[in-house]
């Protein structure tokens, strides 16, 4: 007995590319926020974002 054959359908529609445009803005903003952070803080960069960890950890 063969398996039955499907096909994916290749349609983006209208939310998943919402969604998609948000992980990307919030994906380069981390890239971004790492650099502020690092000229603000400088060597307590790593204690700034171990706190932050902590929060978003409790949220």
């Amino acid at each position: 007995m063969e398996p039955a054959h499907t096909e994916l359908r290749r349609t983006i529609g209208l939310p998943l590319l919402l969604f998609y445009g948000m992980g990307n803005i919030i994906g380069a903003g981390i890239y971004v926020l790492i650099g502020k952070v690092s000229g603000e803080a400088a060597m307590y960069a790593p204690v700034a974002f171990l706190a932050a960890s902590i929060v978003a950890g409790l949220v």
